[in-house]
């Protein structure tokens, strides 16, 4: 239980800059949120160095190579406090991979619309949201946890909500009422 807390955490402390902004462009924009960029909205322009291949830890190089087989366009990125992470879009996914200080990996996000979403998640939200449309979909990895976490954004004509799905669990993070 424990292990799923702090799954949960991590991809919560990931979305929570995230989804005022999404209301925001979901209220007045209705393109597929799917579109928006990978998550770095965390650290300012200034806090966040772009990285050349060649100045990649070897180790996060080599884990993402072997993980990541025919990528060759990602982004790479270093985390002010250490550490680094790879941005880059394969098959309509967006993927961002983080590694610590030592090159060990760390966590991956994927955010992707709901064509994507494995079948058994969506029945399971579907079921229970059946009028609500899924709009993006941010499934986090984490190392130590064999279970991805969905933190699901849907939407219906009144209310968006955020659920986060982790072990067939179902829990809403967050609702916000549309204005009328």
């Amino acid at each position: 239980m424990k292990k799923i807390h702090v799954v949960v955490f991590a991809a919560l402390f990931m979305l929570v800059m995230n989804f005022n902004l999404y209301s925001q462009f979901v209220a007045a924009n209705r393109e597929f949120v799917a579109t928006l960029p990978v998550n770095n909205n965390l650290f300012t322009k200034s806090e966040v160095k772009h990285l050349r291949f060649e100045e990649v830890n070897t180790r996060a190089a080599r884990s993402f190579v072997k993980t990541y087989k025919n990528i060759t366009t990602e982004n790479w990125f270093s985390f002010p406090q250490g550490g680094c992470f790879a941005e880059f879009t394969s098959d309509e996914i967006k993927y961002r991979s983080d590694y610590d200080a030592k090159g060990s990996w760390i966590s991956t996000m994927c955010i992707y619309g709901e064509s994507k979403l494995p079948g058994d998640i969506r029945h399971l939200v579907k079921r229970s949201y059946y009028d609500y449309a899924i709009n993006c979909i941010y499934e986090i990895k984490t190392v130590g946890h064999d279970a991805s976490t969905y933190v699901i954004q849907l939407e219906n004509k009144t209310r968006l909500i955020n659920l986060v799905v982790c072990n067939e669990e179902i829990n809403e993070w967050q609702k916000v009422d549309k204005p009328e």
